[in-house]
């Protein structure tokens, strides 16, 4: 693999599940408790809702992956992108607890390096990343919503 190529998946990992079960503790422990609950649910959520697609409606990826069972059959989809899913629930939870222009600046670098990179490493088509962040974007704001009158 070129260097290049080696940059892109390290940028693409920062929308992988490692991640976020790194940064959830972190801010809980940092004192940002409800930030983490409310990451904690959004990424829950992400991942219901994007297996449950995947069980209904099979995609190969633009390098197709090979699969045995039923699991490796939704992880080998491409629609709609977890990893877009994630990372635009991240930002969307990120940008109502932090409130701040310069980390809105930053997110919206992350959230579209992740999209940039889930296309450029060939893991999915620009249609699976498009609907992955609408379906992130939902997610996130109804998270807010719920958790906006809880705490």
């Amino acid at each position: 693999m070129s260097m290049k190529t080696d940059l892109v998946e390290d940028i693409s990992a920062l929308g992988a599940l490692p991640f976020f079960l790194i940064t959830m503790p972190i801010l809980y422990l940092i004192g940002q408790k409800i930030f983490a609950l409310q990451l904690l649910l959004g990424i829950f959520l992400a991942h219901v809702i994007t297996y449950l697609i995947r069980l209904i409606y099979y995609k190969d990826r633009p390098q197709p992956r090979k699969h045995n069972s039923l699991l490796e059959r939704i992880d080998a989809s491409s629609f709609p992108s977890l990893h877009s899913v994630r990372a635009m629930v991240f930002f969307v939870i990120s940008v109502f607890n932090l409130r701040s222009t310069i980390a809105i600046i930053i997110l919206m670098i992350y959230l579209f390096s992740i999209f940039f990179s889930r296309h450029y490493l060939k893991k999915h088509f620009f249609i699976d990343i498009f609907i992955g962040a609408i379906i992130g974007l939902c997610i996130g704001l109804i998270v807010i919503l719920l958790t906006s009158n809880l705490f």
